[in-house]
């Protein structure tokens, strides 16, 4: 299944690509290297902010967690996730935060936390697309803002995921975890993750913006509209690694009211391109923090 949707997205991409490539060199492209650059530093500044959050939510199950560790195991469970199976930047994570004294079930319920909120503020801030789009009429680009926004302020509080995993554990018979969750602390880690997808959101319009020079401001929060839910959509779709394929193809069809088919095509696999340099870069400070931090951990025992 996941190699018919790999290749049916290819075939759909380079047929367009194709087919409108007199179409694509007639267009004002560019390469803006300053925007290029800024779209990178603030992509990590994505990382580096959801990171944080990451560990401000094990600290809720008990768990402390070095930042510099945090972003190891981050970036290096990271970019397994394109391995065919999609559960192995989870089980990635749980083996690598086993080894810094981290229980199972500590990592499972802040990954299994991090995702719910991630995805169901990516789905709020998706849902604002219907106010950019003209051409339907209001109760269709409301009416599923109404029907997502109490589903999005559910998902934000914690006593419900923690009742769900409370009874989990006890029907498996595991001890109920540490928990230190105030009242306040959904809507905390809500805003949050909001201003995770506006970053997310500053960065791809940013990299739009380096290759295809935007004419209004109001593009930005477009931009970042599309990027949240072609990223959540393909992420929730379970039917490729990363949602290859699958976060492209709504990518299209989301630019497609502001930008034509070939430039959409293009936007969104250069975005995907993008977005894997990024986690190589990523990957690759991690794996030196590592390195240092073995040489250390050698220069310092007994002799």
């Amino acid at each position: 299944m996941q190699g018919l949707i790999l290749g049916a997205a290819a075939f759909f991409i380079g047929k367009v690509l194709y087919g409108n490539w007199q179409a694509l060199r007639g267009q004002h492209w560019t390469l803006d290297p300053i925007s290029l650059l800024l779209s990178y530093v603030v992509l990590m500044a994505a990382w580096l902010w959801i990171i944080l959050a990451w560990i401000w939510l094990l600290q809720r199950f008990g768990a402390l967690l070095d930042w510099r560790d945090a972003y190891r195991i981050w970036f290096l469970s990271n970019i397994v996730r394109y391995i065919p199976g999609n559960v192995w930047q989870f089980l990635g994570m749980v083996y690598l935060c086993e080894q810094k004294g981290i229980g199972k079930l500590q990592t499972l319920a802040s990954i299994g936390m991090h995702q719910a909120l991630a995805n169901s503020t990516g789905l709020l801030v998706a849902m604002l697309y219907y106010l950019w789009v003209q051409d339907t009429v209001l109760l269709s680009r409301v009416l599923p803002m109404v029907i997502l926004l109490p589903l999005a302020l559910i998902a934000l509080q914690p006593s419900l995921y923690l009742g769900f995993l409370t009874r989990l554990l006890a029907r498996i018979g595991r001890l109920p975890l540490t928990i230190q969750f105030a009242p306040m602390d959904g809507a905390m880690f809500g805003l949050v993750h909001v201003f995770s997808w506006i970053l997310y959101g500053a960065a791809f319009a940013l990299l739009v913006n380096s290759i295809y020079p935007l004419s209004s401001p109001w593009e930005w929060p477009y931009l970042t509209v599309v990027f949240a839910a072609s990223y959540v959509i393909g992420f929730l779709s379970l039917l490729t690694p990363s949602g290859l394929g699958v976060r492209e193809g709504v990518m299209i069809l989301l630019l497609a009211p502001a930008f034509s088919l070939p430039v959409a095509t293009v936007i969104s696999v250069v975005s995907r391109l993008w977005m894997i340099s990024g986690e190589l870069f990523g990957t690759g400070v991690a794996l030196m923090v590592s390195k240092r931090g073995i040489t250390s951990g050698e220069h310092d025992r007994p002799t």
